[in-house]
């Protein structure tokens, strides 16, 4: 039987792909995404928006403008009388006013009208309104000035409201028109108590209606206006007694913007604290503004009790704020910085009041920021008031009060001070878990270190509070290591740059009067303990952290001692601390040589203490103390004012005389440096190095010439002779085998080129010079010499080349 045909394996059909690949579209993403309807007519809105807002109030103000003219050609023609101009003029104003506010009304929300013309048709209303009321009064004399003012206080106010409905630029208008009120009508004799009066009433129903409205931007002309209106006071209509009714101005003008940031209770549209950003500003500026104002009142009313209560009323002000909004709770500082200002240019005679003035004063910011450093939110600025404030009044009636000769009293009071900064800061401690009470405790332990320099300070006749102040530094210095306070760096930074600009920025300093004849001077102690104190307070510091505050303390510590030196330098060799700056008598050789040795001293101290510190400060201090002395020996000693042509004597003794300070020290020095300086540049030790050669050159050159001369080195008073310049070549001659020899036994190639170099010059010198001046037995001796001395170099060079 035939079997069946061989039947093939079924073929796996194709797994199909799924479904969604092949039948999904491509993303949209590469076509274009046509742009939205909105952002296409967006500059289109804007563009319409702009010109409906700038053409309408243009046109407001045509209308106005128009107005006006249509009066005055009424007046060149004669048509109309003074009474029918002034009333048409007000009918019309009141015509506009109306017009506008009915198509506000009719508008209603919609878009129906354009947005602006209502309020352009307020506005120019109101200024013609305005404006004829003030025709009537100060061109035709139709109205009295009472009336007037009030009629025009009237249309103000009435602008005013009218800005509820119609905007800012209403508003604006109304502010305008109020504050210039007062100077369009003006009353014959000038009344300080009705026009602040007046002025509050305005202001505090401008800041009300800004509020409402939340036109922050516009209390900016609001402080300008009211606040200017103070100043224009002082310099136009000042008299004694207004400082009464200005100080109370000013105060209610704060109190106002408090209220403008912290809102009236019980008052449904005022309500709430105003959190704006902008209403923030305009409060700081404002105490700042209210602030500078008073000072000004206060120095226009000289030796008044009432002008010293000022600062007080003011300061408690801002307590009461700062204390209602934790915000401003720094503002009270403003307060004691018033005071202390107050006090310390209070002219002379000073009144009987004002030592009980600054004792209010330490009652009040020092008792009232301690009871509120326990309860705020942020305790370390009220402590820092409450330390800071009584330490500052404490020192500036001290330095208005104080008589020539020291009081213990004033001392005693310091000791005082600190022990109840001591309590505070027990206290403090106590509670450190609190948050933010660290900082507290930081600032009164800082105002008790105050207080013991200002003790001390009192106690000496001729201590200054510059060196209190730097003991200072150094008493944080310890409290923070002991207590690892936050902030006492940043504090001590600050007191640490005040004795710095004291002492080093203070052009004054020089003009101070030193003990004539003394041992002991005010800049031993001056300089002296400043820069022991900055060192010390320097160690300290560096245990918690190597930062800024440690490089300006060891900035201060160089500059200090150096200062010390050189001042010392000058005013014992000059009898006082005046210093030409125009350089028309030049500094004595002795005093240069002096200020090259100590700049030179100093800078190869401070590279060896930088070896061991790794202080980058003492290092760059190092190279500019080594730079100053370098300039000074390099340009001014060798170069400019050589005593080999100043004629400047240098003394008669053989080898102890002004060289020797000149021009010797100078070269042993920069030996020193040659091995103590830094290595990288690598150049600095071989630059020394030379120097050093260079000096010495020059110092035995300038002895031979003493030798021969004497005192007065100046060619024109004793010529050179023929011995003179043998010694000349035998000396240098001498001195560059010496090097030679030096460096081929100390292997420094520098010391065997320099002596090579020198034995050169004594080569062109005899074949040069000698071969022309010298005669006789000196240019035989000078040539005999120098070619034994040639031999004996080369022989040298072949005994020990090997060394080379």
């Amino acid at each position: 039987a035939e079997q069946p045909p061989p039947v093939a394996p079924p073929v796996a059909a194709p797994v199909p792909k799924p479904a969604v690949a092949p039948s999904a579209p491509k993303p949209a993403v590469a076509a274009p995404a046509p742009k939205p309807a909105v952002a296409a007519r967006q500059p289109l809105a804007t563009e319409k928006a702009l010109t409906e807002q700038w053409l309408v109030w243009l046109g407001g103000l045509a209308l106005a403008l128009g107005g006006a003219f249509l009066v005055k050609l009424s007046i060149d023609q004669g048509l109309l009388g003074p009474t029918v101009r002034v009333a048409l003029g007000a009918v019309t104003g009141i015509g506009l006013m109306a017009l506008g506010h009915w198509l506000k009304l009719r508008a209603g929300n919609g878009r129906d009208l354009p947005w602006q013309v209502p309020p352009a048709l307020v506005g120019a209303g109101g200024s013609m309104l305005f404006v004829s009321i003030y025709a009537a009064h100060a061109l035709y004399h139709l109205v009295g000035r009472v009336p007037t003012f009030a009629t025009l206080a009237l249309v103000v106010a009435v602008i005013a409201l009218m800005s509820l409905a119609h905007g800012a630029f209403v508003a604006l208008l109304g502010l305008v028109g109020a504050y210039a009120l007062p100077a369009l009508v003006r009353a014959d004799v000038p009344n300080a108590v009705g026009l602040f009066a007046y002025l509050l009433v305005v202001s505090g129903g401008l800041l009300a209606l800004l509020r409402w409205r939340s036109w922050w931007w516009m209390a900016w002309a609001v402080l300008v206006a009211s606040a200017g209106w103070t100043l224009v006071w002082l310099v136009v209509a000042w008299q004694p007694g207004d400082e009464a009714v200005l100080g109370g101005y000013l105060c209610a003008l704060f109190a106002l913007f408090a209220a403008f940031r912290l809102g009236v209770p019980r008052v449904p549209f005022l309500t709430g604290m105003a959190e704006a950003p902008m209403a923030r500003r305009v409060v700081t500026v404002a105490a700042l503004v209210v602030a500078g104002s008073m000072l000004a009142v206060m120095l226009m009313a000289q030796h008044s009790p009432v002008a010293l209560a000022l600062p007080l009323v003011l300061g408690l002000g801002f307590m009461a704020f700062g204390w209602r909004d934790a915000v401003f709770d720094r503002l009270p500082w403003l307060g004691a910085v018033l005071l202390v200002v107050v006090l310390g240019t209070w002219a002379y005679p000073l009144p009987q009041h004002f030592g009980l003035t600054a004792a209010l004063g330490v009652a009040l910011f020092g008792g009232a920021g301690l009871l509120a450093a326990f309860r705020a939110p942020r305790p370390w600025t009220w402590a820092a008031l409450s330390a800071g404030a009584p330490v500052a009044l404490l020192a500036v009636s001290y330095w208005r009060l104080m008589p020539l000769a020291p009081d213990w009293g004033w001392s005693i009071a310091a000791l005082f001070l600190a022990a109840v900064l001591v309590t505070v800061a027990e206290q403090f401690n106590r509670r450190r878990a609190q948050p933010g009470i660290e900082g507290a405790l930081g600032a009164a332990a800082t105002g008790v270190i105050a207080a013991l320099a200002l003790a001390a300070t009192f106690a000496l006749a001729e201590a200054w509070l510059t060196v209190a102040l730097a003991v200072l530094v150094v008493g944080i210095a310890w409290i923070d290591g002991k207590l690892h306070v936050t902030g006492l760096r940043k504090v001590a930074l600050l007191v640490a740059a005040a004795v710095l600009v004291r002492l080093v920025g203070n052009p004054w300093l020089l003009d101070y009067a030193l003990v004539e004849g003394g041992t002991v001077d005010w800049l031993v102690y001056g300089y002296g303990l400043p820069a022991i104190a900055f060192w010390t307070a320097s160690r300290l510091f560096r245990r918690g952290a190597d930062d800024l505050l440690v490089a300006v303390l060891e900035a201060g510590t160089v500059a200090f001692a150096m200062l010390l030196v050189s001042l010392e330098i000058h005013y014992r060799l000059t009898g006082g601390l005046d210093v030409d700056l125009y350089m028309t008598t030049p500094m004595s050789l002795l005093e240069r040589s002096l200020h090259i040795i100590s700049w030179s001293a100093g800078a190869a101290v401070l590279f060896a203490a930088q070896r061991r510190s790794g202080s980058p400060v003492l290092l760059w201090a190092g190279r500019l103390l080594l730079g100053l002395a370098t300039a000074q020996a390099v340009l001014v000693q060798a170069l400019s004012n050589n005593p080999l042509y100043t004629g400047e004597p240098v003394g008669e003794g053989a080898v102890f005389n002004l060289l020797l300070l000149a021009y010797a020290a100078p070269a042993l020095l920069y030996v020193v440096h040659a091995f103590v300086a830094p290595q990288p540049p690598v150049w600095l030790r071989k630059a020394c190095g030379g120097l050093a050669l260079a000096f010495a050159f020059l110092w035995v050159s300038l002895e031979v010439r003493h030798a021969f001369a004497g005192s007065v080195l100046d060619a024109y008073t004793t010529p050179v002779e023929q011995a003179e310049m043998w010694v000349y070549s035998v000396v240098w001659l001498l001195g560059g085998v010496a090097m030679l020899g030096g460096g081929i036994w100390g292997r420094s190639a520098l010391l065997r080129r320099a002596g090579l170099g020198v034995v050169l010059v004594v080569v062109a010198k005899v074949f040069i010079l000698d071969l022309s001046q010298l005669s006789g037995l000196w240019r035989a001796l000078s040539f005999l010499g120098l070619g034994a001395v040639l031999v004996g170099i080369g022989g040298l060079y072949r005994r020990f080349a090997k060394y080379i």
